[in-house]
């Protein structure tokens, strides 16, 4: 039978009354029958849609759902500094393992990302980069896009977007039954509401629903000749995007699934086993702690932490930076009230400050080369390294893929930093109130049609970004002038290369470096040029032939001549498996990578001409800009009865206590506040279960507070 006539974009529920109630189809066989949540008539969009339409469709919301949430995640993982944390207690070690946590789930995000991109390419649609700018935005986003600081309010949101979409009683979330039957009440009863809340008082969407509705399009609604076979090249995969967390950090592995198969059958199969994957990370259960923890439950340990963590502080974890940065000027003024209403969400994070504004726009300049090269790598069909000319030198060098890959790694570490570095600015020179990364997306996301003018964009980034960093930042930013001096010639070489491309000719020379240089540099770039922790470290950086060959504090580390016996091609031949394997957490060096070592080795290890150079330089980070006092936290907040009180209350509560009074009236509760305190305190107060001490807390500070209403 044919799908309905529309797509229904809000037929699978939202995160009403019991969080997590199963989930409609996102299209019937039959007349659409979910109402809006507001009660009004179902909302649908445009005509009907063949199988392969819908499944780009719904891809596409996938991309702009997974991209919107990588930039608020990140945003909020920067939120969060440290070092302006005291040590004491634990605060800081606790506020570095959210931050973490946070940065993870936002790379998987990307790997989601980079999956969907895999997916339209397996059934003929487009790429798609786009963010919260589509037409459906309102239709499809799980909440508002909105960047902002971590707090109990944003965590709140990325719970139950990330929540399952079945109902509570059905998930095991803690071993132990009377903690489980609490973090429950706590979803339900407060964070369910302070999600509804801080997204404008919007119901909420799980973001696992459009993976369901495209799981049951692939495995089988799309017909055969649905699925475009022979796209194997064009597919990103895992052994050049990947990434793998520490054990113990809360952690999971970045996805970044190929759909690759010789027949309709072997993708379709592949395509949904990725799907499945997808969805399980974000909402999947283990429920007992053990395994991978989905985004749903380390949002959920979060939003705990944080909440503590702001108990013991006093004040909000977060520096207090602007929501939605931005970097637009500011309209005239006008009287037009609904112009200027328009205006509002703008004008709170407009960036004015001059140097905080130099370094946003760098940012959002960093941000388009990310994009650029990634969406450009992702329409090569080429491999990442060449098998060389035959000479031992050339194994293993990039292809033109593989420098756009290169750089999207570059652009990450970039963005870093650059956004560590606007969290320590501030927005205007009025306040203390700091500025962000802005995420702004560039004028344009769509490549040009022809490979040469991919090139020649991308000759014209790199060369404009280079002029503005030395023209306008060079000179008026001491405190970050060594980045920016080394990403400035990083960017020259990228435009030369680039601008080499769009005419034709072959790579400019010493694009590829040789012997000691290249060894160096195929460590390093296996790491993606990241920060390698201790103990292990990133020994190869700012080291000369003779350091890395006896002074590595590796034994026999590299034995010139003897590569059998050299520990390097030992380590970094193992199994991804293997925990003794190099690089760790990332992929396995590709075998061409591998094979110049082994040669390099066997020829004795030669240095490069001129000798005694360093290989590889690590990039330099920006300065720390000198301390700021954080403003004095606010006056305690005093608690309301219809904002903080009432949730606390659950329909069941209110309809067993009726015969005496009414739990959700503001006037029954304050003539009877010293009796349910008493009945709550003692436990007798649900009878089902009992509140934890914060709910009562929260109770006897509202009366303390004298029974607002």
């Amino acid at each position: 039978m044919p799908i309905n006539s529309r797509v229904n974009l809000r037929a699978f529920e939202r995160a009403v009354g019991s969080v997590g109630a199963p989930s409609e189809r996102l299209a019937t066989n039959e007349a659409v029958v979910a109402p809006s949540p507001d009660g009004g008539a179902p909302l649908l969009l445009g005509p009907k849609m063949r199988p392969r339409d819908e499944a780009i469709f719904w891809l596409s919301a996938a991309a702009e759902i997974e991209h919107a949430l990588m930039a608020q995640y990140l945003f909020a993982a920067y939120s969060i500094d440290p070092e302006s944390l005291p040590a004491e207690n634990g605060v800081r070690r606790d506020a570095i393992a959210i931050r973490n946590r946070i940065h993870q789930i936002s790379r998987e995000e990307m790997g989601h990302l980079i999956t969907v991109q895999n997916l339209l390419h397996i059934v003929g649609g487009p790429l798609h980069f786009g963010r919260q700018y589509s037409p459906f935005e309102e239709a499809i986003q799980p909440f508002r896009y909105r960047l902002e600081p971590i707090t109990l309010d944003s965590l709140s949101k990325y719970v139950i977007a990330e929540s399952p979409n079945r109902p509570l009683s059905e998930i095991i979330l803690r071993a132990d039954p009377t903690a489980d039957a609490l973090i429950k009440q706590k979803i339900e009863n407060e964070i369910a509401p302070r999600a509804k809340r801080s997204n404008g008082d919007v119901l909420l969407w799980h973001v696992g629903a459009v993976f369901k509705r495209l799981r049951e399009l692939f495995a089988s609604e799309l017909a055969d000749q649905d699925f475009r076979v022979g796209r194997s090249g064009l597919q990103a995969r895992w052994s050049d995007w990947g990434y793998e967390a520490p054990s113990g950090t809360n952690g999971g592995v970045v996805l970044v699934e190929s759909i690759e198969g010789q027949t309709p059958a072997e993708l379709r199969s592949r395509a949904v086993e990725a799907i499945a994957k997808i969805g399980e990370q974000g909402e999947a259960f283990d429920g007992d702690g053990a395994g991978e923890e989905s985004h749903f439950e380390r949002f959920l340990l979060s939003y705990e932490q944080i909440e503590k963590l702001e108990q013991t502080l006093g004040r909000p974890v977060s520096l207090p930076i602007a929501p939605n940065p931005n970097t637009t000027p500011a309209p005239p003024k006008t009287e037009n009230i609904a112009l200027a209403m328009g205006q509002d969400h703008l004008d709170a994070g407009r960036i004015t400050n001059a140097r905080a504004l130099r370094w946003a726009e760098l940012f959002n300049l960093r941000y388009r080369i990310l994009l650029g090269c990634l969406q450009h790598s992702l329409l090569l069909d080429a491999p990442t390294f060449e098998a060389g000319d035959g000479t031992p030198q050339t194994l293993g060098d990039r292809s033109s893929k593989g420098w756009l890959q290169y750089w999207a790694f570059a652009e990450m570490r970039r963005i870093k930093k650059i956004a560590e570095k606007l969290v320590e600015l501030r927005k205007d020179d009025q306040g203390e109130v700091r500025a962000g990364p802005p995420f702004e997306l560039p004028y344009l996301l769509r490549l040009p049609h022809t490979d040469v003018d991919r090139w020649a964009e991308h000759a014209d980034v790199f060369a404009m970004t280079k002029s503005f960093i030395e023209e306008e930042m060079l000179t008026n930013d001491e405190i970050g002038r060594d980045f920016l001096a080394f990403v400035a010639e990083t960017d020259g070489r990228a435009a030369a290369i680039s601008d080499a491309l769009a005419k034709g000719a072959s790579l400019p020379p010493k694009t590829h470096t040789t012997d000691f240089h290249k060894a160096t540099h195929v460590l390093d770039e296996a790491v993606r040029g990241f920060p390698v922790p201790r103990p292990h470290q990133a020994f190869w950086r700012e080291a000369t032939r003779d350091n890395l060959v006896n002074d590595s504090g590796i034994e026999d580390f590299i034995k010139p001549g003897d590569p059998d016996r050299s520990k390097l091609i030992d380590r970094i031949s193992r199994d991804q498996s293997d925990s003794g394997r190099m690089p760790r957490e990332r992929p396995r060096i590709a075998p061409e990578r591998i094979d110049f070592l082994r040669d390099w080795i066997v020829r004795g290890a030669p240095d490069n001409a001129p000798p005694n150079k360093i290989g590889i330089a690590g990039e330099p980070s920006p300065q720390r800009e000198p301390q700021v006092a954080l403003p004095p936290p606010p006056p305690p907040e005093r608690l309301s009865f219809g904002l903080n009180i009432r949730p606390l209350f659950r329909d069941k509560d209110r309809n067993r206590m009726l015969f005496r009074f009414d739990l959700f009236v503001y006037v029954d509760v304050k003539q009877n506040a010293a009796d349910i305190l008493d009945a709550v305190e003692s436990g007798r107060m649900p009878c089902d279960i009992p509140w934890d001490s914060e709910k009562v807390a929260k109770f006897r500070k509202w009366i303390d507070d004298g029974l607002l209403e």
